[in-house]
């Protein structure tokens, strides 16, 4: 693991060698001077203590002790936020537990990305708060999400990350249900998932945020459906999908609950043709809460959502 290595995508928008993150304070993708560092790298043959020159070779083994870290009451941890970096060409893990309140950082590269690989199907049931830069994280051949989020995993975010269904049988990117203040920023999310890229379960979302990811690729890699929410979900404040770029066969935007913020994503579906009136075969949301986003596909060029009411506008 090299400090000089630079991570192009931390927080979506600068670039920065890892030496310049460590001496930074503690904000978005950057380490937390208060808390504790570890690294992991998962090209080595037996895993050591988890120090820059001694890495462990697995993820699991750095969460369990970083979330542990966290939960010490006699040192007053408790408020703090970790940092694990992490390399490998590709971790082959299935993640049962998150550290929580703690930054896990991607380097080095896997194949032709800027990022740190992990191929599994992840299911955690613990770890609030934890935070995920630079990683590409590759579904296995199972008909599951790559990620499935509950209120155990609350505050669990993702920037600058790919999300990849390629194998052809995951259903979606992410299931969450009930897991407040998610957050998907900056991400890459492709393959031709079964269910949906995101889809958000019945239950307490707050505060979930969508916000200026990649979504489908090619036709061989677009989801059946781009971001799905349960009619059943509540999600307090703070609920939008912004400026997301989204490819799929079908439905584009669903939201059952009505209760989220749509605005200024770009929009391209497969779905021949629609009902000029509403669009709602491309697009179903409350038009009171939807502004600024445009549709592309089967019979539609850049059509807006919410079709213009000029009555109401006047």
């Amino acid at each position: 693991m090299d400090m000089n290595d630079r991570l192009l995508s931390v927080g979506g928008q600068a670039s920065y060698a890892i030496s310049e993150i460590r001496s930074m304070m503690h904000g978005i993708g950057k380490a937390d001077p208060m808390g504790k560092e570890w690294y992991v790298d998962g090209n080595q043959l037996a895993s050591g203590d988890g120090s820059l020159n001694n890495p462990f070779n697995t993820l699991a083994e750095a969460f369990v002790i970083s979330h542990a870290d966290i939960a010490l009451s006699a040192q007053r941890h408790f408020a703090r936020r970790n940092t694990i970096w992490a390399c490998a060409d590709s971790f082959e893990e299935d993640l049962d537990l998150l550290p929580q309140k703690t930054d896990v950082i991607g380097v080095g590269s896997f194949n032709a990305q800027k990022k740190c690989g992990v191929t599994g199907t992840h299911e955690p049931t613990q770890g609030a708060g934890t935070r995920f830069f630079n990683f590409h994280f590759t579904g296995e051949a199972a008909a599951a999400p790559i990620w499935t989020l509950d209120s155990t995993t609350a505050g669990v975010e993702f920037h600058g990350c790919v999300l990849d269904g390629s194998c052809g049988t995951v259903t979606s990117g992410i299931l969450a249900t009930a897991a407040s203040f998610l957050k998907v920023i900056g991400c890459e999310i492709y393959g031709h998932f079964a269910t949906s890229a995101i889809s958000i379960g019945a239950g307490n979302m707050i505060n979930f945020h969508i916000d200026g990811n990649t979504i489908g690729g090619n036709p061989a890699y677009v989801p059946v459906a781009g971001i799905l929410i349960n009619s059943a979900m509540t999600a307090g404040y703070g609920a939008y999908i912004r400026s997301n770029l989204i490819r799929c066969e079908g439905l584009i935007i669903d939201d059952e609950s009505d209760i989220v913020i749509i605005t200024g994503n770009e929009c391209f579906s497969d779905v021949a043709s629609g009902t000029d009136a509403t669009l709602e075969e491309y697009i179903d949301g409350n038009v009171a809460l939807g502004s600024n986003n445009r549709i592309s596909g089967g019979t539609l060029a850049n059509a807006p959502w919410p079709v213009v009411d000029i009555v109401a506008a006047s």
